[in-house]
């Protein structure tokens, strides 16, 4: 907003509030903010999705009617697996938590969480769920690729965090 209406020369934000303002999203702006330019990607964030120990989901379809921590309201987190859910056809299908990330990571651990949406910027944040056994959940399939198609600022970036997601893969969303 303070670039739209000439308060700033320069910000730094994460991809999909720009570029939703830019295309007049209503969830940023009523009308296209067509005067903004990126100058560079300075680094993609990876999103993760991890699952508790023992919970039997092998896919993002199956965390309907469960607990999952999609992060605080109104982030980028929150924003992506909201299209996540929706892609899914999940739209208040899962019971949604909005919790800082090592909040959620204890609720993994002892089970008060069902799963959690997590960047990990500070992977010591996560150690409590991971020592409980907790999983990373992979982000692909078709419904992830409507969403990369349907919001081009979502990327594939390498799983630069560590543990392999189930079934092997190593790439997650950012």
């Amino acid at each position: 907003r303070v670039l739209h209406e000439g308060e700033a020369d320069i910000a730094f934000a994460y991809a999909d509030q720009p570029y939703l303002a830019y295309v007049g999203n209503n969830e940023v702006a009523s009308s296209p903010f067509d005067n903004l330019r990126g100058i560079a990607l300075l680094q993609p964030v990876p999103i993760y999705l991890l699952v508790r120990a023992g919970l039997r989901a092998g896919s993002i379809k199956d965390l309907r009617g469960m607990r999952v921590n999609v992060g605080p309201e109104g982030g980028s987190m929150f924003s992506l697996a909201r299209r996540i859910f929706d892609a899914y056809g999940l739209q208040n299908a899962v019971h949604e938590v909005y919790l800082p990330t090592a909040s959620a990571a204890e609720q993994i651990a002892t089970r008060q969480l069902d799963a959690m949406f997590a960047s990990v910027t500070t992977p010591a944040s996560l150690d409590p769920a991971l020592r409980a056994g907790a999983t990373l959940m992979p982000l692909d399939g078709a419904e992830i690729a409507k969403v990369r198609r349907q919001f081009p600022f979502v990327r594939r970036v390498p799983n630069t965090f560590g543990p392999v997601a189930r079934g092997g893969h190593t790439s997650t969303l950012g």
